[in-house]
């Protein structure tokens, strides 16, 4: 049996793999599958407000058409990228598994009194359809702040020139450095992590510039998503900074 009673094709022995896609598809792109909303709620993707919703149709266009989560998104959160995600159950290996799936998007509408049914009239949120749907999860990142950074130091690669920590997760990291606030959002940069006789390569992107504090004493700073890293790197990443956290 596959999902949902499917069967799926292929190898038996695909137990941690993603069925196609368009097992996946007719899985989560049903009239009342629940959805739970990420908004991403700082520049580099380390907190989200998750918000639980369900599908209600899809249009001729493709697009999603989901129920108002609670609390409710406004017009003025049109363009902001949301994380659309469903959680479904697999049954490809013995006593089944749960696969958390999904796809980014920005929210392109919020309608008001859009008839789901004869007699039923709702706000919906219109959503792109998925090009692909691929695992996701609710977990985020803990986030160090630069109090609890003891001998880190991340360097601008290829000059190899220092800048300040201001706060870093195994998500990302957001920097300080004159050279640094003039990269444009969407650059790709590279990074090297130091720690001890620790060398972390990094590469990333910006998503954000901006300034931190005060009007007189504001910090220039920029905000940088890692790209998906190796995982003997993300292990090594993830295990200095619950050390850094936990003090030792």
């Amino acid at each position: 049996m596959g999902i949902f009673g499917l069967k799926l094709r292929g190898k038996k022995k695909r137990g941690l793999e993603l069925p196609s896609q368009a097992v996946l598809r007719q899985a989560c792109l049903r009239p009342g599958r629940q959805v739970e909303l990420l908004l991403v709620t700082d520049a580099w993707g380390n907190e989200s407000d998750v918000r639980h919703s369900r599908l209600h149709d899809q249009d001729q266009a493709g697009r999603l058409l989901l129920a108002q989560p609670f609390p409710p998104l406004g017009r003025h959160h049109i363009g902001q990228f949301l994380e659309i995600t469903f959680l479904i159950r697999v049954d490809d290996i013995p006593g089944g598994r749960r696969l958390r799936v999904g796809y980014k998007t920005p929210l392109v509408a919020v309608w008001n009194s859009y008839l789901i049914q004869p007699g039923l009239r709702e706000d919906v949120l219109v959503v792109a359809g998925p090009q692909a749907l691929t695992r996701f999860t609710l977990r985020r990142h803990y986030r160090l702040p630069a109090n609890r950074i003891e001998g880190m130091e991340i360097y601008l690669l290829p000059s190899r020139v220092k800048v300040q920590i201001l706060d870093i997760s195994v998500g990302g990291v957001r920097l300080s450095h004159p050279r640094a606030s003039h990269l444009s959002v969407g650059t790709t940069i590279d990074l090297l992590l130091t720690s001890g006789n620790l060398s972390i390569p990094l590469e990333g992107r910006v998503v954000r510039n901006g300034n931190q504090g005060g009007r007189d004493d504001a910090i220039p700073f920029t905000a940088v998503r890692f790209s998906r890293l190796a995982p003997q790197y993300e292990r090594q990443l993830t295990s200095l900074i619950n050390d850094l956290q936990r003090g030792n």
